[in-house]
Formats: C-alpha cells, structure tokens, sequence
C-alpha cells in the first residue's frame, strides 16, 4: 500500500465517515456481465495497490428491478459505499458499452448500436417486424379477384430494414 493510500486510509478512519463517493478508473478486463461487478483502481492509487474488487454495477441487487451500467475498460467512474465501507457501487461513469433498465418483466436495454425493448416473451423489433411482414404480403379481394402485394413494398422492406438498424 502506497504511503498516499494510507494517508487517506488514516484520514477516513479517524473522521468515521460512514459513506463514501471516490473517483477511479475501470480495471481492463475486470468488467464481469454475469456478476454485474468491475474492479476499480482508486485515482490516489499506483500500481502496486491492489485494486477496489467488487464493485456492483448496480446499488440494488434483491429484485432485479432498477438500471445497470456497463462501463468500458479505462472508464473514469465515481463509486459509492452502501451501508458504509466495504460495499461499493457505481454511481457514474465516462464510457458506457451498454446500460440496462428493468422495472418488473420489461427490459430496456441500450447500446451504442441500438437498443431492445422486451416485455415478457414480446420485443418491439419483433411485433414491428411482423407488422411490416403481414403488410408486405397483404393483398385485398376485389371484384375482379386477389389483388397482388401492394406497389410499395420495397418502401416497406426499407423500413423493416431501418428497424433492424435501430432495434436489437
């Protein structure tokens, strides 16, 4: 531990600060998607410190419910203690890869390609999708007999191409 880091250390102990904001930057490498945790290197910290292991991406974890951010390796963040030291979170970071919001079965999740929105087994790429299938395919009965596909359909494929782009 580098003389600076317990200083600092000194200096929490003796003011008995019960929570805590420290600013640092993402570990290359440490960003674990399944855990929904990183590692820190504290800004006051060289390289022989040994890193803030366990940093939740997310301050609640019970229910599922709530917004997760997924910082990029090298991010500068700020964390935060839950329930004073020991436990951390991240408060805010400078590169998002992705960030994800649930609240109950539905499921917003964004990244710098697009986004998904899922409610239970339905996405809205999908029901769109499916919209511009059926009206692609949609012919009408005339007194004459079936019409054929409608004359836009390739404004419609562009559109459900267009989709694909912007939705996950």
């Amino acid at each position: 531990m580098s003389n600076t880091h317990k200083i600092i250390e000194g200096i929490r102990q003796l003011t008995h600060k019960p929570h805590e904001l420290v600013s640092g930057t993402v570990v290359p490498g440490s960003v674990d998607t399944t855990e929904y945790t990183c590692s820190i290197r504290l800004t006051h910290m060289d390289d022989t410190d040994t890193p803030l292991a366990n940093v939740r991406l997310s301050a609640v974890t019970e229910n599922g419910n709530g917004v997760i951010r997924i910082p990029a390796d090298g991010s500068n963040v700020v964390v935060g203690s839950i329930s004073g030291r020991g436990e951390y979170f991240l408060v805010q970071c400078s590169d998002l890869v992705k960030q994800i919001t649930t609240i109950d079965n539905t499921v917003l999740t964004i990244t710098a390609t697009g986004y998904s929105i899922v409610c239970g087994d339905e996405s809205l790429t999908k029901i769109l999708n499916d919209l511009l299938t059926a009206l692609i395919q949609l012919t009408v009965e005339t007194p004459a007999g079936n019409s054929s596909v409608p004359v836009n359909v390739s404004d419609l494929t562009d559109i459900q191409t267009r989709i694909t782009n912007l939705l996950t």
